[in-house]
């Protein structure tokens, strides 16, 4: 049962949980039961998440996914490990920022569900870590709802801008050092400058 939120099921998603010895109910199950959450962000794409929690057997699953157009999309979902199973039932600090983590683009669903399977021992250290710094936080359904709406608004249109080398440079470097993706800091910028500016003309 998803309890009204919606889950986006087909035969491609549906055959990356079988080939993990998963079933869509058991997914869910995870997502509806307030899981260990990470966030991370495709290049020049969606955001990706990847969750930690109990199905109500009592299996301990980690779920790849995403939400498109208001729906909650598996990408793929697999045996949780020990020291992610340690990092859920550890006391999780809670803490405003996350830190964001970058998936790279991959040209099918099948490419990507494979990289988060081959590389799950590298995401078990970043789990743990995460939960010892206080970037880990619970996924409660307020946070899921939130993200299912935000995913229904018009996304913005996409604008193609040449960047001095040297400008992109500093933009990479005061990006990172608010643990920011530059595309997303360089938004913030533009936008800033463009609202300040504006203000000073009605000024």
């Amino acid at each position: 049962m998803s309890h009204g939120i919606e889950f986006d099921w087909d035969g491609e998603n549906t055959k990356h949980l079988a080939a993990q010895k998963v079933t869509p109910a058991e997914f869910e199950q995870v997502l509806n039961g307030d899981p260990l959450d990470l966030d991370y962000e495709v290049i020049d794409g969606e955001e990706r998440y990847r969750s930690v929690g109990l199905t109500n057997g009592g299996r301990f699953l980690r779920v790849a996914w995403t939400v498109r157009g208001g729906k909650v999309r598996a990408v793929t979902a697999f045996q949780a490990s020990c020291i992610e199973q340690e990092g859920f039932l550890g006391e999780t600090p809670m803490k405003n920022k996350q830190t964001k983590r970058i998936v790279p683009k991959f040209a099918t669903e099948a490419e990507e569900a494979d990289w988060w399977y081959q590389n799950r021992h590298v995401h078990d250290k970043e789990l743990l870590a995460a939960v010892r710094s206080g970037e880990a936080k619970i996924l409660t359904r307020d946070e899921l709802l939130r993200r299912i709406e935000a995913s229904k608004k018009k996304p913005a249109p996409v604008v193609a801008l040449r960047i001095p080398a040297a400008d992109l440079a500093l933009a990479r470097k005061q990006a990172e050092q608010k643990g920011l993706p530059y595309q997303t800091y360089i938004k913030s910028v533009l936008h800033e400058a463009l609202a300040a500016r504006e203000k000073q003309q009605t000024g």
